[in-house]
């Protein structure tokens, strides 16, 4: 694996972040966006670390970066809104240095609802979330400017969480109403997917997999 550090100017903030590949043949970029920075959320999150394992294994080549909040910069923290013009801005810095056509988000807790928010304002290439919340979705995007959304979308939620309740991610995608969003119940995981990891593999695999033809 080759991976080096990178940073990106946005605004008045530096953020820094890892960006990893396995090979040269990479099938394009996923971005991963951590758990709320503002309750010890960062780009080391074992789910995360985890997620970019995944994806590096399956030929994807990884950035995963600090979000404003995180450790001793709470008082950078720009809410969710903020967190949804940053990754923008840190996509279109990557799409200007390495030309990649295929663009992917992967977010977990926090940073699913950022990814969410940012797809009613830029086109992804696909889009993976585990255990969004409706709560920090509504404070960057109502709720039903999804609908219009149609960049293929899995979702994982765990059964006994009880930080952000499964009806979330049912009620999400009621809203988005299109045949590429998926919902997977993760039965018996909690929100910090202790258990669940394993059956997230498996099922972005087959997700993966499945868009290759069309990336």
């Amino acid at each position: 694996m080759i991976s080096r550090r990178v940073e990106f100017c946005v605004d008045d903030a530096r953020l820094s972040g890892v960006l990893a590949t396995e090979s040269d043949e990479s099938k394009g970029l996923c971005i991963l966006l951590h758990p709320h920075p503002l309750y010890g959320g960062d780009m080391d999150n074992h789910v995360i670390a985890a997620l970019d394992a995944m994806l590096l294994g399956l030929g994807y080549s990884t950035l995963r970066f600090n979000q404003r909040g995180f450790a001793h910069t709470a008082a950078s923290f720009r809410g969710v809104s903020g967190a949804v013009s940053d990754l923008l801005e840190v996509a279109r810095q990557m799409k200007g240095k390495g030309g990649m056509q295929t663009v992917g988000l992967v977010g977990y807790s926090f940073g699913a609802s950022v990814a969410l928010c940012s797809a009613v304002r830029e086109s992804w290439s696909f889009l993976v979330g585990l255990s969004p919340s409706m709560q920090l979705l509504s404070e960057a995007c109502t709720p039903v400017s999804l609908a219009p959304v149609r960049c293929p979308v899995l979702l994982f939620h765990g059964s006994d969480d009880v930080i952000v309740p499964p009806s979330d991610s049912e009620s999400i995608v009621s809203l988005m109403r299109h045949n590429r969003v998926r919902l997977v119940p993760m039965v018996g995981v909690d929100h910090f997917y202790g258990l669940g990891m394993s059956v997230v593999s498996q099922e972005l695999t087959i997700f993966l997999r499945g868009l290759e033809s069309e990336l």
